[in-house]
């Protein structure tokens, strides 16, 4: 799978396309960070995994339109890591590119 740095750290492919089917999840490590991936609708989305209230991994939440809602109840915007209804809390949110085949995630540099 591709590399590459960029502006907004390093750009990684974490897993095929055809490994990740609309309306899943799954959660991937790249440079020491744990990533939830998402497909969503026709769009992916990249956060880190981890939920702010209860640390549980978002990837095993319900994705529900453009949201994920962890186990414990808390709902965040897949686009912006954002939980709904609390004021500038939030997880980490990466740009997610297609390259051929490939789903790839640009990591900020350690």
């Amino acid at each position: 799978m591709a590399q590459s740095s960029g502006h907004g750290g390093r750009r990684m492919a974490l897993m095929r396309r055809d490994d990740l089917l609309a309306g899943r999840a799954a959660a991937r490590t790249a440079l020491g960070r744990d990533v939830a991936l998402f497909h969503a609708g026709a769009r992916y989305f990249a956060l880190d995994d981890a939920c702010l209230r209860c640390s549980l991994s978002l990837a095993a939440g319900t994705i529900d339109g453009a949201r994920v809602r962890c186990r414990c109840g808390w709902s965040y915007d897949l686009a912006t890591g954002e939980v709904a209804g609390v004021a500038r809390l939030g997880v980490d949110a990466y740009p997610v590119s297609l390259d051929g085949d490939d789903v790839c995630v640009a990591i900020p540099r350690p």
